[in-house]
C-alpha cells in the first residue's frame, strides 16, 4: 500500500511516497479505504 510520510517539518517538498504494509484492524476496529484526499498548504 502506498502512503505519504514526512520526517521533517517543512512544506510540500518534505513529503515522500513510500510503500507500507496494509494495517490489520484489531477487534472492534474497522479499516477505511480512502480513494481520494486533498491537502492544502498555506
Amino acid at each position: 500500500m502506498k502512503a505519504i510520510q514526512f520526517s521533517n517539518y517543512g512544506g510540500p517538498e518534505v513529503l515522500e511516497t513510500v510503500n507500507v504494509e496494509q494495517p490489520q484492524p484489531e477487534n472492534k476496529e474497522v479499516l477505511i479505504e480512502v480513494h481520494r484526499s486533498i491537502m492544502q498548504t498555506r
